[in-house]
């Protein structure tokens, strides 16, 4: 699964990267891809792209909380390390489930190809506020990919040795003169009893979607961005506990874990304030997985969505634009790009 976009080198437009197996039945999938992005234009803002590759080694599906990992990203870039005020934000993501250098160590013991995926209990990312370390700016990222017991029992008995592998990537943006960086999170629940075929998840209420971003008052220019998001599905602790997970089947194979047909995260409806340095945006997140075929269980959620607030002065210029909705061919194993010009959308 991937969903990532880097900037033209002239700067026309965003190159839009997106991959989505589905596993054995990716043969049938027709992928659906939308990125929405805003532009910025200003003399007092410098950004690198990067991405850094995290390892998360096999823990029982049965705890989704551990299925996790930490790395550092580090960033060499002489203007950058002179910014007054720096912040990574989300560009985009990658997880794959079979970079093994060589087989892994289940692979006689298992039938199972791990390259088809494992059904889950939710993912989440985290970028940490970035420092200035003599050359280099260091800045902490958190992944989480939690895998989930579901409806194959090979896939299962595989599920508790296997690595997976996520790739984040980053926007480092520097602000030069008078600056200032803040956060804050949008947390609700979303609870769906029905399970069946071709479910209808409704999106959140924007008002449970708003985060709010306090932040210094009297600078002209707030640029907000996703600096992290989590999705807990079926997860106790992490859910609305009225929210009753349910599965199609009983016996060894099945639980809590779904083959995901939806992964969203919007951030829309940004609004700031200067005189006051308050921010709002919506943070609109859904994980789905409504099919035309059979869904294996009901869907109970919690989420997270981290807004990062990056304030400037000096004259500067913005706009937003979102893609049109790009369906994929059917080409499992391959990622698909393709350019968005922003005089187009």
């Amino acid at each position: 699964m991937e969903l990532t976009s880097e900037v033209l080198l002239d700067e026309s437009g965003l190159r839009v990267v997106a991959q989505n197996d589905g596993g054995a039945a990716g043969l049938f999938d027709r992928p659906n891809v939308r990125v929405g992005v805003e532009r910025w234009d200003s003399a007092r803002l410098e950004s690198v792209e990067g991405s850094v590759l995290i390892t998360i080694p096999p823990h029982a599906a049965a705890m989704p909380e551990l299925h996790v990992a930490s790395a550092v990203a580090t960033v060499t870039d002489e203007r950058l390390a002179s910014a007054d005020t720096l912040v990574a934000f989300i560009r985009g993501y990658r997880i794959d489930t079979d970079l093994y250098e060589v087989a892994p160590d289940f692979a006689e013991r298992i039938p199972y190809d791990p390259a088809l995926g494992y059904t889950s209990q939710g993912l989440g990312i985290q970028l940490g506020a970035p420092a200035v370390e003599g050359d280099d700016i260091r800045f902490a990222v958190q992944a989480r990919n939690s895998l989930g017991l579901s409806d194959r029992a090979d896939m299962n008995e595989a599920m508790s040795e296997a690595t997976t592998w996520v790739r984040v990537d980053y926007l480092l943006v520097g602000a030069f003169g008078r600056s200032h960086g803040a956060r804050a999170a949008a947390e609700y629940t979303l609870s769906y009893a029905t399970f069946g075929q071709n479910t209808v998840h409704e999106h959140a209420d924007p008002s449970a979607q708003e985060a709010t971003v306090t932040g210094e008052p009297g600078l002209p220019n707030g640029l907000l961005g996703l600096t992290g998001f989590d999705f807990w599905l079926n997860v106790p602790g992490r859910i609305d506990p009225s929210c009753v997970e349910v599965h199609a089947m009983d016996g060894i194979a099945s639980g809590p874990g779904r083959y995901v047909t939806e992964l969203s995260v919007r951030l829309w409806d940004p609004q700031y304030e200067p005189g006051s340095g308050r921010a709002t945006a919506k943070v609109d997140m859904m994980l789905s997985n409504s099919s035309n075929f059979t869904e294996v269980g009901n869907v109970c959620l919690g989420l997270r969505g981290e807004v990062g607030l990056l304030q400037f002065g000096g004259a500067a210029r913005s706009s937003s634009f979102e893609t049109d909705t790009v369906e994929l061919p059917l080409s499992r194993g391959l990622p698909h790009t393709f350019d968005a010009l922003f005089d187009e959308l």
